[in-house]
């Protein structure tokens, strides 16, 4: 037996939202996105990393899936630049949580999860011309990508150099 859990959310200017909350239908036109809950990375020693009070939906089938990566974009925020006419203003993470039990023997059960991360493409400000809110937005992307790639060095280097890996810099690691 099977069962599939998937989860939906985005970060945007250091902030966690969820993109499959049923309270959260019609997005706000306009360069900034509508007020929504905010959510909170947690860690426990059970859980490992998470996020709590993310929205979570049991799938029983693939269409069910595609259905819920289409609903999330839709919710993503997005505005206009100079450079490009539907910039995605945020990093996103779609994950797919899967059990797996054995018919057969009870005591039998494999976990997996699946994070399919989509990253906001680092920002030119003088090329994409953009200026107040979008401005912040262009920092805050910038500012998240330096975080993940000196965690990726960091990680390279291996533990033997003893090198702290800083992970806590932005929510994006």
């Amino acid at each position: 037996k099977f069962m599939v859990i998937c989860s939906y959310f985005e970060i945007y200017n250091e902030r966690l939202r969820d993109l499959l909350d049923p309270t959260r239908r019609v997005k706000k036109r306009g360069p900034g996105p509508e007020k929504v809950a905010e959510l909170q990375i947690k860690e426990s020693k059970a859980l490992g990393v998470y996020v709590k009070g993310l929205h979570e939906v049991v799938v029983e089938h693939e269409e069910k899936v595609l259905e819920l990566m289409l609903q999330g974009n839709n919710m993503r925020t997005q505005g206009e630049t100079k450079m490009n006419a539907r910039s995605s203003r945020s990093h996103s993470i779609f994950t797919m949580k899967i059990h797996q039990k054995d018919v057969d023997d009870d005591t039998r059960s494999v976990f997996a999860r699946l994070n399919l991360v989509d990253l906001a493409g680092s920002e030119n400000v003088r090329k994409s011309e953009v200026e107040g809110l979008q401005m912040e937005e262009a920092k805050k992307i910038n500012t998240s990508l330096l975080a993940l790639g000196q965690v990726v060095y960091a990680l390279t280097q291996g533990s033997q150099s003893g090198r702290h890996v800083p992970y806590r810099d932005s929510k994006l690691t």
